[in-house]
């Protein structure tokens, strides 16, 4: 398990979480990525004392990536287990008024003939639980626990974690006042767990790893990025209970990202975590295709991928721990959630031997840092 990776490869417990926005409003817009990783102790054991860096993210080489591995499987599908709240999680006033003003704002642009963000249905993350087994072979369960959100309420999440506000006449920031004291590791912060969705590394017939580059008009513009970044949408990927169905989330965004089609078999969810710095959580996972980079490319190159935009180019690597450490050291910058995504698809093909001596000098310039 990860926990055993030696040497660079240090994991210390902590949460996780991701985000993809499609559009932001005005100077709202700050590049975001996803998210941060970790290592997981046993949740029946208390939380560790802190740490002297930063405790639960993941160490890669010379690099501490903000992002927090909650369990690592790999996951069945029929050990993934969705709950579903269809009542919405209260918002607190604060955020109600921004969401206020983030509506009016829209609503202005919009009447002036402006491109305004579209407020889709999406899901936010309640709880989670974790470490559960069953079988002989101790499968690993993950539950998960959902209520609804929009695409409005997570631009505000998003956007305004650490912006200066006053409560009760005291200067303090959405962070400090509801994230100060919470492990993600162990649960969300409900205000901020606004989007839920699943990065995939895509490995293709000719043994090619493939990273995105973000276009100039998509959120993180010329950041990489996982092979696929999508976030599960209301009804569209619903379950018969309401709740997301990640595999089914997974195949959308590889038709409309890449435009090629695969099966739920072929999907596989290693890990489950959160970007430390928008507290929103995602599943990580890895997908082996039929199709050679050649056949990918060809496909895009007819403009059939729906959410071709979003990208500028994609990167076709060796697929070897080697190869992507290289890669990883010679571009830039990276969003977390690629780092975690890619990572995680190398140990589950490689082991930790080749991993952890691939990356062992490796520095990774990342899009995303928590705040000084």
């Amino acid at each position: 398990m990860l926990k055993n990776l030696p040497g660079y490869f240090a994991f210390y417990p902590a949460g996780m979480a991701t985000s993809f926005l499609a559009a932001c409003i005005g100077n709202w817009h700050k590049k975001r990525n996803w998210r941060c990783l970790e290592n997981f102790l046993p949740h029946t054991q208390k939380q560790p004392a802190q740490h002297a860096y930063e405790p639960g993210y993941l160490k890669v080489g010379k690099t501490t990536v903000p992002w927090v591995v909650c369990s690592y499987g790999p996951y069945k599908r029929e050990n993934i287990e969705i709950f579903y709240n269809p009542c919405e999680v209260k918002k607190p006033p604060e955020i109600q008024q921004l969401y206020r003003q983030l509506v009016k704002e829209i609503n202005r642009r919009e009447a002036k003939g402006e491109p305004v963000p579209f407020n889709g249905l999406g899901y936010q993350l309640e709880k989670f639980f974790v470490g559960y087994r069953k079988g002989e072979h101790e499968e690993p369960i993950l539950k998960l626990h959902f209520r609804p959100t929009d695409y409005f309420t997570m631009l505000v999440t998003d956007n305004r974690l650490d912006e200066p506000i006053i409560i009760n006449n005291t200067k303090t920031t959405l962070r400090e006042k509801y994230a100060s004291c919470i492990n993600l590791a162990y649960s969300p912060v409900p205000e901020f767990a606004t989007h839920f969705g699943v990065g995939l590394m895509v490995v293709t017939y000719d043994k090619k790893i493939i990273f995105s580059e973000r276009g100039p008009t998509a959120v993180d513009s010329f950041v990489f990025f996982p092979s696929v970044a999508e976030g599960s949408s209301r009804p569209t990927d619903a379950l018969h209970n309401g709740g997301p169905d990640p595999y089914r989330t997974a195949v959308r965004g590889i038709a409309e990202e890449l435009g090629i089609e695969v099966r739920p078999e072929q999907i596989k969810f290693l890990s489950f975590g959160a970007n430390a710095v928008l507290c929103e959580y995602a599943l990580c996972g890895v997908v082996y295709v039929d199709h050679t980079s050649r056949d990918i490319l060809e496909i895009r190159s007819l403009g059939i991928p729906k959410d071709r935009w979003e990208n500028q180019r994609l990167h076709f690597v060796n697929f070897s721990p080697k190869a992507v450490a290289e890669f990883m050291f010679l571009h830039k910058p990276w969003s977390p959630f690629a780092v975690v995504c890619a990572v995680h698809a190398l140990y589950d093909a490689f082991g930790p031997a080749p991993l952890t001596d691939a990356f062992k000098n490796a520095k990774i310039v990342l899009s995303q840092k928590l705040p000084e």
